[in-house]
């Protein structure tokens, strides 16, 4: 009967010990979560605005070489406006619901909280999700908000579209690139298909939407007659884009040849008026012989068409010498 007294005593011991050890200590072993900090040992309760507690939510985007940065940035507060110190947990996640970010973000004294999660430009577009959770103690609240990640690119723009010169002439085209979507990447500009004989140059030929450069297309004699298109490719960011322009080029000016030709001319009109009045037993006047007169200006239409190139050298050498055996035929007919 002794021993049952003394086994029962220690049983009874054990129990007490138990109870009292349930008292004291914590009802399940603390885990480590995210970032190093220690989940709560007692379960979290998530409410909406429960226990006076709100959260709002604000995200900003901005384009980056590297993509699109996409900044979160709240307040935990009560509900008369006074912020909070608590924990914070920000989720993002891609159309495709996986999740691209996840930080922990403690808020400071006043219950502000920010962080920033950058988002590849190689990234799909659609609608991006953001969970925000924040816990003070046990009590925790969620806000979740979206936003729409278009696909970034750029535009180009060529002013004239086309453009009409002589051969040694230049011609200019304004370019304008234009960002889409928050497009943060430099791009290169190039020219392709140029007629040969010329030579071109940009202003600048890498820069940054929003930007503006000049295109100067240079020909010379040897660029060929015609109409030609060129194509001003722009790469960059991934993207590549080209537009294009029309260049016709025409023969070159003639204008010294014309002006040689007259001044000929006029040397060959004046040289026979004086040869004509130096012959003693002739007296030639070329404004009253309208024979003469006529020959004369066939002869100075002919050196216009030979300076010009519209008449072969085997044709000028046979009409000159008509020319020529007509004056002198008309002088010997002259009376002495």
């Amino acid at each position: 009967m002794q021993c049952l007294h003394s086994k029962l005593a220690v049983f009874g011991a054990a129990i007490l010990l138990g109870l009292f050890s349930n008292l004291l200590l914590p009802c399940s072993v603390p885990v480590t979560a995210l970032g190093g900090i220690e989940a709560p040992t007692s379960p979290r309760l998530l409410v909406s605005e429960h226990f006076n507690l709100t959260l709002s939510i604000a995200v900003d985007l901005n384009a980056i070489p590297q993509g699109t940065e996409i900044t979160v940035s709240g307040m935990v507060a009560y509900s008369n406006g006074t912020g909070v110190i608590s924990d914070v947990s920000i989720e993002v996640r891609n159309p495709y619901g996986s999740t691209v970010g996840l930080r922990l973000a403690p808020t400071d004294t006043t219950g502000t909280f920010r962080d920033t999660f950058i988002i590849p430009s190689d990234s799909g577009a659609g609608v991006y999700s953001i969970d925000v959770t924040a816990c003070r103690g046990t009590v925790c609240i969620a806000r979740s908000t979206s936003f729409i990640l278009s696909p970034s690119d750029f535009s180009v723009n060529v002013a004239p579209e086309n453009a009409t010169l002589q051969q040694g002439e230049t011609a200019t085209f304004n370019i304008t690139l234009l960002p889409v979507s928050r497009f943060n990447s430099t791009v290169t500009l190039t020219l392709s298909n140029a007629p040969n004989g010329t030579s071109y140059s940009f202003s600048q030929s890498s820069l940054l939407p929003r930007g503006s450069t000049e295109l100067s297309i240079v020909t010379s004699d040897n660029t060929p007659v015609g109409t030609f298109t060129a194509l001003i490719v722009a790469m960059g960011g991934g993207k590549n884009h080209s537009e294009t322009i029309t260049l016709t080029i025409r023969p070159a000016s003639n204008e010294w040849a014309v002006l040689l030709a007259i001044v000929l001319v006029i040397g060959v009109v004046l040289g026979l008026t004086f040869w004509r009045r130096k012959r003693a037993s002739v007296e030639f006047r070329l404004e009253e012989d309208k024979d003469s007169l006529a020959v004369v200006r066939a002869l100075a239409r002919l050196e216009e068409l030979k300076a010009t190139g519209k008449v072969s050298n085997e044709e000028y050498e046979k009409l000159r010498k008509e020319y020529d055996h007509r004056l002198e035929k008309l002088r010997k007919q002259k009376p002495s």
